[in-house]
């Protein structure tokens, strides 16, 4: 499917590029996997574009990676902690002015199968070998194979738009 032709930034994108440099700078041993609404954007109109009615930046953090990810957000923020929109051991929003607000999920190995993955937040559970090892695209990490998570999470018809409450999930939780 080609690209549709580059248009200016939108605020998604700004924030997309913004928390992409910033930490690449900050903490280059983190890598954020592009997630959600924001890989359906990527995949659908191409590296750092998003989807024109999502919200938000979404990024699923390795297990390995989680801790590390926290201290240099600490770093990142520590002169404007009132940037931290939510903190809890899964999950991490950022909301800086003037940038859309950025999630930070942390995956999980799973509790009974070694070979899955889980966003215990959203209890989204997806095989490993579906995640890792990231791949690279236009400077972002995206999940191994983005077609069967998006597929896994939003259905096999994901490439066509929907209005949010025409979604429906139906992935195994965590």
């Amino acid at each position: 499917m080609p690209h549709k032709e580059q248009e200016p930034q939108s605020l998604l994108e700004r924030t997309l590029e913004h928390m992409r440099t910033s930490i690449q700078n900050t903490c280059p041993e983190v890598t954020p996997i592009v997630i959600y609404g924001t890989l359906i954007g990527h995949m659908r109109h191409g590296p750092g574009r998003c989807v024109d009615k999502d919200d938000d930046v979404d990024f699923w953090v390795h297990p390995d990676q989680w801790d590390s990810l926290g201290a240099c957000m600490e770093k990142m923020y520590d002169k404007t902690p009132e940037h931290f929109a939510h903190k809890t051991p899964d999950l991490v929003s950022i909301q800086e002015p003037g940038l859309a607000q950025v999630d930070f999920y942390r995956l999980h190995r799973h509790s009974t199968s070694e070979h899955d993955l889980c966003d215990k937040w959203n209890n989204f559970r997806v095989p490993a070998a579906q995640v890792l090892p990231a791949s690279a695209s236009g400077g972002y990490h995206l999940p191994a194979d983005p077609d069967a998570v998006l597929a896994a999470h939003y259905g096999p018809d994901w490439r066509t738009p929907k209005r949010k409450a025409d979604l429906t999930y139906s992935y195994p939780g965590c």
